[in-house]
């Protein structure tokens, strides 16, 4: 029989579950009569089933056991972000830290590649840039909420980010000289700063340690983007919708813990149509997950909205 070190309590979903299943080639019964040996004690007895390593689910509907998770069958099956957090010691399980966050250099970073740059005010809906504009400048959030988004050629919109005090915007075009890749835009009166293309290198140059803060933002920037990709392959909407409110909170709240945001602007981030927000929304609201009014909604247990958040099966 194996021994401890050669297995983990695992949090997964079941189409985790079954992508392995369907991967290491078992049929369904297959799989039951493995699992009904190793829980026997036969563990690799000669006629006991195992060709390679396997799943064992315990019959709970997110907490299985795997033996040997490095086969490569295993490792194929938990590619993304998700599924690779997942695969973590069930006593750790509670530090995961992968809900999203605003991507920032260190302050002093910032301030030193702003430093002597003119205040500029902008009034809300006032844009920065469009996307494909040629990108010239990188603009720096001293006060105030940037939205960045992408457009379809239809015009369909996508909210990609949300940009607030101390956070880069427009970096991407401001560096490798191409056009813009998304839109900005004021969703409040902003106070900003900004600096030239030509500026943005001469300061890089002249401090070596700015090039090494864009380059974590870049890498920061990119985890997020894969992140995403990742929810919207492997999450429903509950879990995306969960994991999207709970970041607005950090960013958007009121001091009462009100959201301003409408059902339409969060199906504009998820891109999802708004009847389906709006029915996920008033199920949390029945089950007392959220308040909402009009216009915006508050978070009323945290801890619920964020298991939902770190579920891939929908509620």
């Amino acid at each position: 029989m194996f021994g401890d070190r050669d297995c983990r309590i695992l949090r997964v979903s079941q189409r985790v579950e079954k992508e392995i299943i369907r991967g290491l080639g078992f049929s369904y019964s297959h799989w039951l009569s493995c699992s009904a040996a190793i829980q026997e004690g036969r563990w690799g007895e000669r006629g006991s089933g195992f060709p390679v390593p396997f799943l064992l689910s315990e019959g709970a509907r997110f907490e299985m056991t795997f033996a040997l998770i490095d086969h490569p069958v295993v490792i194929q099956s938990i590619r993304s972000r998700q599924h690779r957090e997942a695969f973590m010691p069930a006593a750790s399980a509670n530090a995961r830290q992968d809900l999203p966050h605003l991507a920032r250099i260190d302050p002093s970073q910032f301030d030193l590649l702003f430093s002597g740059c003119k205040l500029e005010r902008y009034a809300a809906g006032q844009h920065l840039f469009l996307q494909e504009d040629a990108a010239d400048r990188i603009f720096g959030v001293m006060s105030g909420t940037v939205e960045i988004s992408i457009y379809s050629p239809d015009g369909q919109k996508l909210v990609a980010n949300i940009e607030l005090s101390r956070s880069l915007v427009g970096e991407i075009g401001a560096l490798d000289g191409r056009p813009r890749t998304a839109t900005a835009i004021c969703l409040t009166a902003c106070e900003l700063v900004s600096l030239s293309r030509t500026h943005l290198f001469d300061r890089i140059e002249k401090n070596p340690s700015l090039a090494r803060a864009m380059i974590e933002l870049l890498c920061a920037r990119l985890r997020w983007v894969s992140g995403e990709l990742g929810d919207q392959a492997f999450f429903g909407i509950e879990a995306r919708l969960a994991k999207r409110l709970v970041f607005l909170e950090g960013v958007m709240a009121d001091g009462a813990g009100w959201i301003s945001i409408s059902q339409s602007e969060l199906g504009e981030f998820l891109g999802v149509t708004r009847e389906s927000i709006n029915k996920t929304l008033n199920d949390w609201r029945n089950r007392r997950v959220i308040a909402i009014r009009r216009g915006g909604l508050r978070i009323s247990d945290a801890g619920a909205l964020r298991r939902i958040a770190e579920s891939q099966d929908d509620y």
